[in-house]
C-alpha cells in the first residue's frame, strides 16, 4: 500500500483562512466596542447623581473655586436618585460608596482631611481614616456610609451626604485642576466604583461628578515677584546709564 499524503492547502485556501480569521477578529473588536459604548451610555444616563456646593457664591460657582497653595476648603455633597431612565432606582436606598480621584500628574497635591456627616441620612461611615490622598484611581478608603440599621430613604429625592474638607499641598503649582468621583472605569478590577445600594441588594452606578480647583499664588508671593521684577528692571537701567 502506498502511504497517504496530507493535502497541502493552496494559496487560495490560505487566503480564505486568513480572511476568516481577520473577520472573526474584527467581529470580536466590534462587539467589545459596542459593549463599551453601551456601558458608557448607561453611565451618562445614570439615575444616581452627586453634586457639590462650596457655598461660595462670589467665586466660580458651586463646584469650582480659587485657592492658594497650603490652604484648605470645604464643600457639601448631595445625592439625587430617580426611579426612571436607563438605570432606575426603584427601591429605597440604604448605602452609598464613593471615592475621589485625579490625574496621576496631580498625585500628592490634594488630600481629604475630614468628612462631616452631621445632618446626613447616611450616618454610619464605611471608614473614619483621615487624611486620605486623592490620587489616580481613587483615595484609599470608601468615603461612603449607610443609613442606620433597618432604615432606608425613598427614591425620587435628593439627600445631603456629607461635608468634605480638602487640603491643598503647599508645593502645588499654580494652575487649574479637577478632582472627580470614581466610576466603573477608574480601576481595572472595578473595586472603587462609586455606587448607591438599595434594599433589594442592587448597586447602582453613580455618574462621575467633578470639582474644579484653580490654584493661584499667595498675595505675598505675587508682591515678592513684583518687587523682584522691579529690582531687575532698576539694575538694568543703572547698568545702561553707567555704560
Amino acid at each position: 500500500m502506498h502511504p497517504v499524503m496530507a493535502a497541502t492547502p493552496n494559496s487560495g485556501q490560505l487566503n480564505a483562512l486568513t480572511t476568516m480569521k481577520e473577520t472573526s477578529t474584527m467581529k470580536a473588536k466590534l462587539l467589545t466596542t459596542i459593549g463599551c459604548l453601551l456601558l458608557m451610555a448607561g453611565l451618562v444616563h445614570a439615575n444616581a447623581v452627586l453634586s457639590f456646593n462650596d457655598n461660595n457664591s462670589g467665586d466660580l460657582g458651586p463646584s469650582a473655586g480659587t485657592y492658594t497653595p497650603g490652604s484648605s476648603f470645604t464643600f457639601d455633597i448631595t445625592l439625587s436618585v430617580a426611579n426612571s431612565g436607563t438605570d432606575p432606582v426603584a427601591n429605597p436606598i440604604n448605602s452609598i460608596s464613593y471615592w475621589f480621584e485625579t490625574s496621576a500628574l496631580n498625585n500628592g497635591y490634594f488630600s481629604i482631611t475630614n468628612r462631616n456627616l452631621t445632618g446626613s441620612s447616611f450616618s454610619d461611615p464605611q471608614s473614619t481614616a483621615f487624611p486620605q490622598s486623592i490620587v489616580a484611581g481613587g483615595n484609599a478608603n470608601d468615603l461612603g456610609a449607610t443609613t442606620p440599621t433597618n432604615t432606608s430613604v425613598a427614591t425620587d429625592n435628593s439627600y445631603f451626604i456629607a461635608t468634605i474638607t480638602l487640603a491643598i499641598a503647599p508645593n502645588t503649582p499654580a494652575g487649574t485642576y479637577t478632582i472627580s468621583t470614581t466610576n466603573i472605569n477608574s480601576n481595572p478590577d472595578h473595586s472603587k466604583t462609586s455606587t448607591v445600594g438599595d434594599t433589594n441588594f442592587t448597586r447602582h452606578n453613580i455618574a462621575a461628578a467633578t470639582y474644579t480647583i484653580t490654584v493661584v499664588p499667595e498675595p505675598a508671593t505675587l508682591s515678592l515677584l513684583a518687587l523682584s521684577g522691579l529690582g531687575s528692571f532698576g539694575l538694568n537701567v543703572l547698568r545702561r546709564r553707567r555704560g
